[in-house]
């Protein structure tokens, strides 16, 4: 469903779906709670995340961070992760609609990508931590990952694709990097989120990673 959605998208004029979003102004309410996004220039954002213990997984200190997490979601959010809001815990959630028509919980997550592997895939990505732009960004394009669910059960899959993309974007909060991390020339491949929609060459790449999108249990 969502691979079919982004793909009209696509051909209708690019609106795409963040990889990390709140909407507006940023903040999120939850059970009375107010959750702010955190900006670029915010230290917390450029922590190393620290592994949720076992024993916490499913306690309410860490159900309060998903929950959190999730208040932040709007209609065109693709992924949150924890240090966004000021928690560096080693926890995301991400809206993989092939999966479950709810947002995938991942704690304590370990990416695995093709040794040596020289394939990449270009994604266009935005974050709310840093309004307003969209990075021309070199990602692999398929990946192995293993987590803990918030149940405390673990699980592994596969994703491709933008798919692939969405993960590899949240992971790299959980390592203090921000998607302009990536950008070596930020001249050519850094955009204001205006510029995109009407740019054939741009949405044809976006269209390409919709397509190669796919992912499943293993």
């Amino acid at each position: 469903q969502m691979r079919r959605g982004l793909s009209v998208v696509v051909r209708k004029g690019w609106r795409g779906k963040r990889c990390c979003s709140t909407g507006g102004s940023g903040e999120g309410i939850i059970s009375g709670r107010n959750v702010r996004v955190l900006k670029i220039g915010n230290p917390k954002l450029r922590k190393i995340s620290g592994r949720v213990p076992g024993d916490k997984i499913t306690d309410s200190e860490t159900t309060e961070v998903i929950n959190d997490l999730l208040s932040t979601f709007v209609e065109n959010t693709a992924g949150m992760a924890a240090p966004q809001i000021g928690v560096n815990s080693r926890i995301f959630v991400a809206k993989i609609e092939e999966l479950t028509q709810e947002p995938i919980i991942v704690i304590n997550p370990e990416v695995y990508i093709e040794p040596n592997s020289k394939k990449t895939l270009t994604m266009y990505e935005s974050c709310f931590s840093i309004p307003g732009l969209i990075g021309r960004i070199k990602r692999y394009p398929e990946l192995r990952m293993k987590f803990t669910d918030e149940l405390g059960k673990e699980k592994t899959l596969i994703a491709k694709g933008y798919y692939a993309g969405v993960l590899q974007h949240e992971h790299d909060h959980l390592m203090g990097k921000l998607f302009i991390d990536t950008i070596t020339n930020p001249q050519a491949d850094l955009y204001h989120e205006t510029e995109i929609q009407d740019n054939d060459a741009i949405l044809e790449e976006i269209g390409l990673a919709i397509r190669m999108a796919e992912i499943y249990y293993v």
